[in-house]
């Protein structure tokens, strides 16, 4: 294995100096999609869950106004009770 492949040198440790929009380009370059444009199974556009995770935690924000801004920037995205059901499993796994 090689030291380059992992944080100093230790095999399975992941580097530090990876940045996440780096490593999403990276994991997603195959798929033709960059950073932020992650589509779902079914083509619709994949929300960025952590950017509407922050955005909930802002006073008066709430799900359905992140959903109204997601649909109006994506026409053909998902429906709110999806979008809704989508963000509780992301939040969930984060846990």
């Amino acid at each position: 294995m090689h030291a380059g492949r992992h944080g100093a040198g230790q095999p399975g440790r992941p580097r530090d100096d990876i940045t996440d929009a780096a490593l999403e380009a990276r994991l997603f370059a195959s798929a033709g999609a960059g950073p932020g444009t992650r589509r779902g199974h079914r083509g619709q556009a994949e929300p960025d869950w952590a950017a509407v995770h922050r955005e909930l935690r802002r006073k008066h924000v709430t799900l359905s106004i992140l959903w109204d801004e997601y649909i109006a920037s994506e026409p053909g995205g998902y429906r709110y009770s999806r979008f809704c059901e989508l963000y509780r499993a992301w939040k969930a796994a984060c846990r």
